[in-house]
């Protein structure tokens, strides 16, 4: 939520993941009603289109980003994502979020 309304994120990446949800829910209705083998058939589906597989690929970069990105970037929560993978942040971490100054 805070990613799509920052003013540096990627115009164009927005434009595909609301087009996308958009397409899946048009066709299907809203998939967080459905069932995981459901959603998983429909995701299999979708892939096979240009426009899914590009969708896709999407979701799956912001996701781990969110999962893996500095909690200051307002992801990870509690870091939980570092945590998974027994990770330690380098130093020095970022004291303010998208490309601010860290001065």
């Amino acid at each position: 939520m805070f990613v799509s309304n920052d003013i540096s994120m990627d115009e164009d990446d927005l434009k595909t993941i609301k087009k996308g949800a958009e397409v899946l829910r048009d066709r299907y209705g809203y998939l967080s009603k459905l069932s995981f083998d459901k959603k998983e058939k429909i995701l299999r589906e979708f892939e096979k289109e240009q426009f899914g597989q590009e969708w896709l690929s999407l979701i799956i970069t912001y996701t781990l980003e969110a999962l893996l990105s500095d909690p200051i970037y307002h992801g990870n929560k509690n870091m939980i994502g570092w945590k998974s993978f027994n990770h330690h942040s380098g130093e020095p971490r970022a004291k303010r979020a998208f490309g601010k100054e860290n001065v």
